[in-house]
This record gives C-alpha cells, sequence and structure tokens, in this order.
C-alpha cells in the first residue's frame, strides 16, 4: 500500500511539473517586450549600460549588465551563474 501511495505520489508530482513546464512557455510568449534604444559604454571592461523603453508604461529603463552570461544546462533549463555587476534604473518618460 505504502509504495502504491509513493508511485501515485510522484506521478501527480510529475504531471504537475510537466503542466507548470507548459505554462511557463505560455507566460513568456505573452510576456510584453521592452525595446530596444541604446548600447553605452560603462567604464568597465564587458560590462555595458543598455537603453530599453517599455511603450505600453512610456518608461525608459537604464541596465547595467555583463556583455556575456555565463550558464549551465541543468535538467534542460538554463541556469544563470552569479557576477558582481547589474543593476536597472527607470524613470516615466515624457
Amino acid at each position: 500500500m505504502k509504495k502504491r501511495f509513493i508511485a501515485l505520489f510522484l506521478a501527480v508530482l510529475s504531471f504537475t511539473t510537466f503542466a507548470q513546464i507548459d505554462n511557463d512557455k505560455k507566460d513568456l510568449k505573452q510576456m510584453k517586450q521592452m525595446r530596444y534604444v541604446a548600447k553605452f559604454d560603462s567604464g568597465q571592461k564587458d560590462v555595458a549600460i543598455y537603453k530599453m523603453f517599455d511603450p505600453s508604461d512610456e518608461v525608459i529603463c537604464y541596465v547595467l549588465m555583463p556583455e556575456y552570461a555565463s550558464h549551465k544546462i541543468i535538467s534542460g533549463k538554463f541556469l544563470y551563474e552569479a557576477n558582481s555587476v547589474g543593476s536597472i534604473s527607470c524613470l516615466k518618460g515624457r
């Protein structure tokens, strides 16, 4: 009885996980997109400032981030590694 319960629990858990993955893919397709405007020198090697525009709210954002992202693939998903560079500042456009 205990083995059947564990097997049923694992089956439900795996179904829920796959359903969540499918929902995540749908959510990504429905996400709004910011528009790239320009790239600026940050004064640091391999780090840039990106200017982005959100037309739905008329917001301009400046993002300080590395030009290259280091990542691993674990269980079919990207796992981005940490770095010490990154910030975002946004303001309402005119």
